[in-house]
């Protein structure tokens, strides 16, 4: 780690069945670094499963931000997960999320 790095960002894309997870890291110019990339079923194991995974990717001590888009109802399970657990969760619209993938690429 540099001392550039200031938190994790994971773009999360959630669909009825599963959701794919991408990790990163930012650093204070806000460029990305990919960290890892995992799929999950969209259920409350999958959830479980998501928390373990992300904390063992997170060598540092660091924050870090969830971010899904509000895709029909499918998100809003895994979003009162992540609130419920404490965690830093950020729900943007469909017309908003495109400008936010090129990190997540």
């Amino acid at each position: 780690m540099t001392m550039n790095q200031v938190k994790y960002g994971c773009g999360i894309d959630i669909a009825k069945e599963k959701f794919d997870a991408c990790l990163g890291l930012f650093d204070i110019n806000q460029g990305f670094t990919k960290v890892g990339t995992k799929q999950f079923s969209n259920t409350s194991k999958g959830y479980t499963q998501y928390m373990e995974w992300v904390k063992k990717q997170c060598k540092h001590f660091l924050p870090v931000l969830h971010l899904m888009e509000a895709t029909g109802i499918y998100y809003e399970n895994l979003a009162l997960y992540l609130y419920n657990k404490q965690e830093s969760v950020s729900v943007i619209l469909p017309n908003k999320a495109n400008i936010l993938c090129q990190f997540f690429i």
